[in-house]
């Protein structure tokens, strides 16, 4: 299956403010918004498209699932810039969100086991031992002397609104 440029587009919309690791948290939100309110305006407008060409409804848009994943993409994303903590950072070490680091950790999980076939059992004693390991490495850490505060309701509110108005 082929992607379509604009479909391209809509994924970065949405992905680069959970995945970047160098943009602020204000960048990272208002692109978390803009990407929530383009997919909709992307919807509606091949639905209206689709509708003077005498195409189906949906035709030339994603799936609606895929959409949807995409938008609460965004929200989480959102959400973290809202309410982390001040010295927690998921874009990079430990926490970070995209799929490659999971990916490594479940391998991981899977190597400590004999037969390499995890059963939940299996799943949860490794990933509760990993946990403790990470734990106690973590503790012996000092926190950063500075982090980035998360936004406040005035900062949101500002600039979404100046984003909506922009849209």
């Amino acid at each position: 299956m082929r992607m379509r440029l604009q479909d391209i587009a809509q994924v970065a919309m949405n992905a680069t403010p959970l995945l970047h690791r160098g943009i602020s948290l204000v960048e990272r939100c208002e692109i978390g918004i803009a990407g929530f309110v383009v997919l909709d305006l992307f919807v509606l407008l091949s639905e209206e498209k689709a509708r003077l060409l005498g195409l189906p409804k949906g035709s030339l848009a994603m799936a609606a699932q895929t959409c949807c994943n995409l938008q609460a993409a965004c929200l989480a994303g959102i959400l973290v810039c809202i309410s982390k903590d001040e010295y927690l950072n998921p874009w990079v070490g430990f926490g970070r969100l995209s799929e490659a680091p999971i990916e490594q950790h479940f391998s991981y999980l899977r190597q400590q086991v004999v037969s390499a076939q995890l059963s939940a059992r299996s799943y949860f004693q490794t990933n509760a031992r990993q946990a403790l390991k990470t734990n106690k490495q973590l503790l012996k850490e000092k926190a950063p002397g500075k982090g980035e505060k998360h936004l406040n309701v005035q900062q949101f509110l500002s600039f979404s609104r100046l984003l909506c108005d922009i849209l």
